[in-house]
């Protein structure tokens, strides 16, 4: 898997897996509490169903059922013990993230030092002491980007839709049917959109290195500057220098607000969908089952009709995250040659 540091890797599907199954290794000492951080973010999903379904039978009872207040006390109990309990776990599955992102970042900045003592002060010194320093700053936290936002959601959106959709399906087949064939337009377009925000992430990482080490040269001949006069000359470069990371941080903003765009539009058309059907059914111009839907089940069907896609929301919204953390595992290969197994601990703890 070695590169040369200056001869970028060919981008392919195998590389790109090989980098993802090295992140992962990152978070080999915290496996323990990654599970933790994705069965609290199932749960919550799950504790999701008995939320709408408290509220759409209240709804059912109170307003077309004519039931007193007194016979849903339990139901109305039962609500307040499901939204403390998916507060306490959306903490605790914050928490857990967080802690697995810190382990990552750990554990990458002690394999970047152990590499770097292993290449010895000759290679040290033909290097940009800028650009080594990113590795341990922008890029470690790329990588606690990738561990605290995308992989929790990356476990939430294969689980909750599809608890959301055996349920909703229980209670009316056709907000089901359109719910199935709408969710693959979403990963179709966020894959599309995802191969430029990871050239873009790459993109801009390097510049942002290759500024590091513009400085970080002109500071240690600081000296020399002055006595050549050549201070202003090298103030433009460094202003020069910081322009082509602002255009290209802006450019990874853009590609990240298209995402999101794509992923509203599309889940905020399907849940429209929804509304259609029922409206249309209520109003008898449809009539695709023996009887009309009750309010109860309509209201099932659309409070979770949003959180069917709110999954993929998240996931759009951390899916930059992802493409950061491969564009920062680029950068560490292209830097140091390969990407850094793990540090053993006397090679940390030997360095003077």
């Amino acid at each position: 898997m070695s590169q040369p540091p200056d001869v970028p890797a060919i981008e392919t599907p195998d590389l790109r897996r090989q980098r993802l199954r090295w992140l992962d290794s990152l978070a080999a000492g915290a496996r323990g509490r990654q599970r933790l951080a994705v069965l609290s973010i199932c749960s919550s999903g799950a504790l999701l169903i008995g939320q709408a379904a408290a509220i759409a039978w209240l709804i059912q009872a109170v307003l077309v059922a004519r039931r007193p207040l007194a016979e849903a006390t339990g139901v109305l109990l039962a609500l307040m013990l499901v939204l403390i309990v998916r507060a306490l776990l959306s903490s605790f599955t914050q928490a857990m993230a967080g802690d697995v992102a810190d382990s990552a970042r750990l554990a990458l900045r002690e394999r970047i030092y152990a590499r770097l003592l292993g290449q010895g002060p000759l290679w040290l010194r033909q290097q940009r002491s800028g650009e080594l320093g990113e590795l341990m700053l922008a890029h470690a936290d790329a990588v606690e980007s990738y561990y605290a936002g995308y992989q929790p959601v990356r476990i939430e959106v294969v689980v909750v839709p599809l608890l959301i959709l055996l349920a909703v399906a229980y209670v009316d087949w056709v907000v089901a049917l359109i719910l199935l064939f709408t969710a693959p337009l979403v990963p179709f377009f966020m894959m599309l959109v995802g191969w430029g925000a990871e050239a873009a992430g790459r993109a801009q990482l390097g510049e942002l290195a290759r500024m590091s080490g513009h400085f970080a040269d002109r500071i240690k001949g600081l000296g020399l500057l002055r006595l050549y006069g050549r201070g202003e000359a090298e103030l433009e470069g460094v202003a020069a220098a910081a322009e082509g990371v602002r255009e290209r941080t802006m450019k990874v903003l853009r590609i990240a607000f298209l995402s999101s765009t794509v992923l509203e539009f599309f889940a905020s058309v399907s849940v429209a969908m929804v509304a259609l059907y029922l409206g249309l059914s209520y109003l008898g111009l449809m009539s695709l089952h023996a009887a009309v839907p009750t309010l109860g089940a309509g209201m099932f069907c659309l409070l979770l009709a949003p959180e069917f896609y709110a999954p993929l929301r998240r996931l759009a919204a951390h899916y930059h995250d992802r493409a950061n953390a491969l564009a920062a595992a680029a950068e560490v290969e292209r830097l140091l040659g390969a990407l850094p197994a793990q540090a053993m601990p006397e090679e940390v703890a030997g360095a003077p």
